[in-house]
């Protein structure tokens, strides 16, 4: 029965398409013909690696601080989404976006500099070589300096990008990248000072243990110590063989 009402209305079925809604924050176009338009679009992209990496990171090394850097970038979503419906200004008159999200501030500028900020912290604070050869201390200073060159860099790219592509004004990218650098900062004070002793209990709960969670926020350069305690963890099984 269905199936000939089907076939006998056939007019109203084509008189109503289906709309199609894209996701807006993974939603990039460029000029067709235009590479360096390509390329900054493809690092509008950036963002969702940066989430993967992050991701795949806190579940590989189970710590707290991790945890916090990926609720720190939550956090600083969930900011930018009630900002936008609270200042409600439109993008650029050029944007191509087919729906009626509003621009201020960017997100990807946000996102981006608050990444950014953390992570540059992050380096100065908690990877300050410490022992170990001089060579050892010139390269991880130059990692130091390259890494944190590389975030500044990238975010620096997002922003242009969101500006060139027409999908946000120079105001929208300025203000995005201003609160985020801001909330990045405010976030890593807040759980470097704040959250040490939060995660040593936290550490002990049975919970954290079962899941192998573990606080490294009061370790001075931890890949070193990492990289010692897997070397001394070795070292009994070689003497076995």
């Amino acid at each position: 029965w269905s199936y000939s009402r089907l076939q006998s209305q056939p007019c109203r079925l084509m008189a109503t398409p289906i709309e199609y809604v894209p996701v807006g924050f993974s939603f990039v176009e460029y000029t067709k013909g235009d590479p360096l338009g390509q390329v900054l679009a493809t690092t509008s992209l950036l963002p969702f690696f940066i989430v993967f990496a992050m991701c795949t990171l806190f579940a590989v090394r189970r710590d707290f601080f991790t945890l916090a850097f990926l609720s720190g970038l939550l956090i600083n979503e969930v900011i930018n989404t009630a900002l936008k419906k609270y200042i409600r200004e439109p993008r650029p008159a050029l944007s191509r976006r087919v729906n009626n999200e509003f621009g201020m501030p960017s997100s990807h500028s946000q996102f981006m500099f608050f990444f950014a900020a953390v992570y540059l912290l992050f380096v100065i604070v908690r990877l300050r070589p410490q022992g170990g050869s001089s060579l050892s201390h010139v390269v991880n200073s130059c990692f130091r300096v390259a890494s944190g060159v590389v975030a500044v860099l990238s975010a620096l790219v997002v922003a242009v990008s969101r500006h060139y592509l027409a999908y946000h004004s120079t105001a929208q990218v300025v203000v995005g990248s201003v609160l985020g650098a801001v909330l990045g900062a405010s976030w890593f004070a807040l759980v470097h000072k704040l959250g040490s002793p939060l995660f040593a209990r936290m550490e002990r709960w049975s919970i954290c243990q079962a899941l192998l969670l573990r606080d490294t926020t009061g370790v001075d350069d931890v890949v070193r110590v990492e990289y010692e305690a897997i070397l001394a963890a070795k070292k009994p099984k070689s003497k076995a063989h």
